[in-house]
């Protein structure tokens, strides 16, 4: 350090001897611990300042200079501060005479002395404190109160789309709205409509139509609100509630499965890989927890066989998930290069084989090459379908034309005998007709 900064600094340090507090080893001790700051915030700018230009000149000497000044208003709030706590100590030493009683203490209690208030505060800040305290108190309570309304009004909700659907107003899909703006609403309703799932997968027309309804503001404001934990319920349930619908004739071959994903697809949470990401990751732990029992150690106490059996297992189970996942991505509308990306990505992360990865990769790729050639194949059939409805008129025109062109004097020959034809003549006419019709019958 230059011997300039070691001088101001020894100047500094006689300046700041504050009376009163000699012998003071606490006070003396932060003196130190602010000329060692400064000096090491100096040290530094002039080693960068060094660096730059590769010796000590006079603009490193204005550098210093500068710094000094911009230090020496925290050395000044540090001597202010010393003093007050300088005053402080010398006021404690002497000995106080005992302060009164505050009024209303407790009965059978020791009397309690007053709270020692700085000057420029007074009766405020206890009114302050009050209110903070009550304000803390009445929020807590709107909390626990809005909770217990959730939990009712869901409750009802989802019991009446299962079993009275017919009984859902206007009112309750407004009430619906509301409460799905708030996280506890999203995860009543997720939680509540996943446990529907072990009396019946299989809904009425009706039911299933109120789930796609309330399905979609709920998914809404997930997204709206990047709430991913009840978003990632609703999807499992999406590909778990179906509805038959039966065609014409009526058998088995005819009777179709429509799941609520079918009429899912456009809801914007699915575009957002960064629920993907989140619902992927908690699918994860929460499979391993489950199957993981948490007495089995940790890995530093495991042995190679068991850490070894701990990766294979962790493995599978990233394994088994991902095939999940990649089949949701893929059913719900998301692209190929979306889908091999995120497959790409977790294979990484969650430490797949070459195989495994190559196996997924592979049933993506064919997904999509299928999905093509079905779409391709129903696009012909309607230009198809659209070319016959427009030839088939033409065409029966064009007969009815040629056999007109065909006979065109036989034709007019013989309206004209019809037309000039007696009531006898014609009578005589539809006899023969009759017994032609009944020689060749017989």
């Amino acid at each position: 350090m230059p011997k300039w900064w070691i001088q101001g600094a020894n100047d500094v340090t006689e300046k700041r001897k504050i009376p009163g507090l000699k012998g003071d080893p606490a006070m003396n001790k932060i003196c130190d611990k602010i000329l060692a700051t400064t000096a090491a915030i100096v040290s530094k700018i002039l080693e960068v300042v060094i660096a730059g230009t590769g010796k000590v000149t006079r603009k490193t000497h204005e550098v210093s200079v500068i710094t000094v000044k911009v230090i020496q208003p925290i050395l000044d709030v540090s001597d202010v501060a010393l003093n007050h706590h300088a005053e402080q100590t010398h006021s404690s030493n002497h000995v106080s005479s005992p302060q009164a009683p505050r009024q209303g203490s407790r009965q059978g209690g020791g009397q309690r002395p007053e709270p020692r208030r700085r000057s420029g505060q007074g009766s405020n800040n206890e009114q302050m404190t009050d209110s903070s305290w009550s304000s803390g108190n009445s929020t807590e309570s709107q909390q626990h109160q809005l909770e217990a309304d959730c939990k009712v009004f869901m409750q009802d909700l989802v019991y009446r789309i299962f079993n009275q659907s017919s009984t859902i107003s206007q009112e309750d899909n407004a009430a619906f709205g509301t409460f799905c703006r708030y996280s506890i609403g999203r995860q009543w309703f997720a939680r509540l409509v996943d446990a529907e799932r072990v009396n019946s997968q299989k809904v009425s027309e009706q039911t299933f139509y109120r789930l796609v309804q309330f399905f979609a503001v709920c998914l809404f404001e997930c997204n709206e609100a990047d709430d991913f934990g009840p978003a990632k319920s609703l999807m499992n349930m999406c590909f778990t509630f179906f509805h038959e619908s039966e065609g014409f004739p009526v058998s088995n071959e005819t009777v179709t499965k429509s799941f609520l994903y079918t009429h899912l697809t456009e809801q914007p949470i699915w575009k957002s890989l960064r629920f993907w990401n989140a619902s992927f990751f908690d699918a994860v732990h929460t499979e391993r927890k489950q199957r993981c029992p948490d007495d089995r150690g940790t890995w530093k106490h495991q042995s190679h066989e068991e850490r070894a059996s701990t990766e294979t297992q962790d493995e599978n189970i990233t394994f088994g998930q991902l095939a999940t996942f990649l089949h949701n991505m893929m059913e719900l509308g998301l692209t190929q290069d979306t889908t091999v990306a995120f497959l790409d990505k977790q294979s990484i992360i969650g430490n797949l084989s070459p195989d495994q990865t190559e196996l997924l990769h592979g049933n993506v790729v064919q997904y999509f090459r299928e999905k093509r050639f079905q779409e391709q194949n129903q696009k012909l059939q309607e230009q198809q379908r659209k070319r016959n409805q427009i030839q088939r008129p033409q065409s029966l025109q064009k007969n009815q034309t040629q056999n007109r062109s065909r006979y065109p004097q036989q034709n007019q020959q013989l309206q004209q005998q019809q037309q000039n034809e007696n009531p006898v003549q014609k009578f005589g006419r539809f006899m023969k007709f009759q017994l032609n019709a009944l020689s060749s019958t017989r």
